[in-house]
């Protein structure tokens, strides 16, 4: 199942002071003919860290300069625009590379080629409401965010019924976003509107990773197989074959380190200064907080049974203790290979402790 830990990219030289730090990748490289192993698509579910794209794009990429480091435009535009991936990332590892800078689902899921990070379910959920939030304070409305980036529709099908959901979506943001839930009580009008968004956005919010991962839907697309619990069960049976390599939001510093030492050795590698290692392991961004108790709203919405849509997620909770399962096999493997790539992932641990 771990057949790519055998593999390892060449990593382009450091550029010089005088050389610009942009040069496409060349045949002389790697090209879609030379490359050996297997092709991986990067499942890229909101709200799990934009950061790994700091490794992500390295592994299949090339020439990327060692500063570069995603930063505040979602998702990873610090990356697809100063080096577009039809130049940097052709003929790598890496599949559908047109789709790097989304959200989208992934349409041809097949054995050993899925790479996640994903995060503990609820954790996810709440950040994609407080970050809902703060795009409508930000920029008016949540609606381009959820369109471009989240894929509410099933791919290619545009329905009435989705169009409403978003109008609806996007006007009960705009008032609940008016209130600073730090300080301020919130009116009848904005209790209403937060009822009128949760009831919209929470339904489509469940299952959000196993959605996108195992059944080629979008995040907050409505699910074909509208069980949650069915879904769990249809993700233990298949979600581990489709992994090539799982990293856990929660133990961050260990999936970076993990995932160089299995997949992109070449970055591991201390001492002379060439690798991007801080990069690889910047903080980032910082969560957003909208000081709104979103189970406790969500409660007085709809009683328990709204309460644990938030807080109960059988599907996203079978993918979760999956790609943990997968997380601990990479990590058996590479105690069970010893040597080299054990000595790697220990000082890469130690140097980059949590």
């Amino acid at each position: 199942m771990w057949g790519l830990a055998a593999l390892a990219l060449a990593v382009a030289v450091p550029q010089s002071e005088t050389e610009p730090a942009l040069q496409p990748r060349s045949a002389s490289t790697t090209s879609q003919e030379s490359w050996v192993g297997n092709k991986v698509r990067w499942i890229h579910v909101p709200k799990t860290a934009s950061t790994v794209a700091n490794t992500i794009y390295r592994y299949g990429c090339f020439g990327i300069d060692n500063s570069t480091t995603v930063g505040d435009v979602a998702p990873i535009l610090e990356f697809t625009l100063p080096y577009p991936p039809q130049e940097y990332c052709l003929g790598g590892p890496l599949l559908d590379i047109d789709l790097l800078n989304d959200h989208s689902p992934w349409q041809h899921p097949s054995a050993n080629a899925l790479v996640t990070m994903l995060r503990e379910p609820e954790a996810q959920k709440l950040s994609l409401l407080d970050y809902m939030i703060e795009m409508t304070r930000d920029n008016g409305s949540p609606v381009g965010f959820l369109e471009t980036d989240f894929d509410v529709y099933t791919p290619g099908h545009f329905t009435d019924a989705d169009n409403t959901s978003l109008a609806v979506i996007e006007k009960s943001c705009q008032v609940v976003a008016a209130v600073d839930w730090f300080e301020d009580s919130a009116g009848e009008d904005v209790e209403a509107a937060m009822c009128t968004l949760l009831e919209e956005i929470l339904p489509r919010l469940s299952g959000c990773a196993s959605k996108m991962t195992v059944f080629s839907e979008g995040c907050l697309s409505k699910p074909a197989i509208e069980s949650s619990t069915a879904r769990g069960k249809i993700v233990n049976e298949t979600a581990s074959s489709l992994y090539a390599f799982s990293l856990v939001l929660e133990r961050y510093n260990e999936s970076i380190c993990a995932f160089n030492t299995l997949m992109n050795p070449k970055m591991t590698i201390y001492g002379d200064g060439s690798q991007p290692i801080a990069a690889q392991f910047a903080e980032g961004r910082s969560g957003e907080d909208s000081g709104i108790d979103w189970a406790g709203q969500a409660e007085r919405c709809g009683g328990a049974t709204m309460r644990a849509l938030i807080e109960e997620d059988p599907a996203d909770e079978a993918m979760y203790a999956v790609a943990n399962a997968v997380f601990e096999a990479q990590l058996n493997e590479i105690r069970l290979k010893g040597g080299e790539a054990l000595s790697n992932y220990l000082e890469c641990t130690a140097t980059n402790s949590e």
